[in-house]
C-alpha cells in the first residue's frame, strides 16, 4: 500500500454511467472541491491521531473507499435537484467513513504510515526502537 492522490475520476467511478450524465448535465462544480474537502477531512484526522502525514493532498489507499464516499455523498447532496442520487446507502457509507475518521483522531485505528516513514505515532519517540525483555526501568 501507498499513500496517493485522489482524483474526480476516482469518485465517478463509483457512479452509474447514468448518474455520471445526470451530474455532467447540471453542471456545477466539477467535484474537485468535494475531493479536496474530505481528503483534507481524513489528513486532518490523521494529524488528530498524531500519525504521520505523506505529501501534500496525498492519503494511505487504505481509507480511498472512505474519502471517496464521503465526496460523493457531499458532491451529489450538493445538488437539490438529484434527490434519486442521494440513497440511503450513500449517506450510510459516508457516516461510516466519517466513523472511521473519528477513530482515527482518537487513535483507534493505525494508519500505513508514508512510504520510507516510521510506523509510530507523534510524541512516541524511540518506540520502534524498543526490544521486548532488553528495556527495563531502572
Amino acid at each position: 500500500m501507498s499513500w496517493t492522490q485522489l482524483t474526480v475520476d476516482d469518485v465517478l467511478k463509483g457512479l452509474a454511467p447514468q448518474e455520471v450524465a445526470s451530474l455532467q448535465a447540471i453542471g456545477g462544480d466539477k467535484g474537485d472541491s468535494f475531493i479536496e474537502l474530505a481528503v483534507n477531512e481524513a489528513r486532518g484526522a490523521i494529524g488528530a491521531g498524531r500519525y504521520s502525514l505523506g505529501p501534500d493532498g496525498t492519503t494511505p489507499d487504505q481509507l480511498d473507499r472512505y474519502i471517496l464516499a464521503v465526496a460523493r455523498w457531499e458532491w451529489l447532496a450538493s445538488f437539490p435537484q438529484l434527490q434519486k442520487l442521494q440513497t440511503r446507502e450513500r449517506q450510510a457509507l459516508a457516516q461510516e467513513a466519517r466513523d472511521v475518521f473519528q477513530a482515527i483522531r482518537e487513535a483507534k485505528y493505525d494508519i500505513e504510515p508514508p512510504t520510507g516513514w516510521a510506523n509510530n505515532r507523534a510524541g512516541q519517540a524511540w518506540s520502534d526502537h524498543y526490544i521486548p525483555g532488553r528495556m527495563t526501568r531502572l
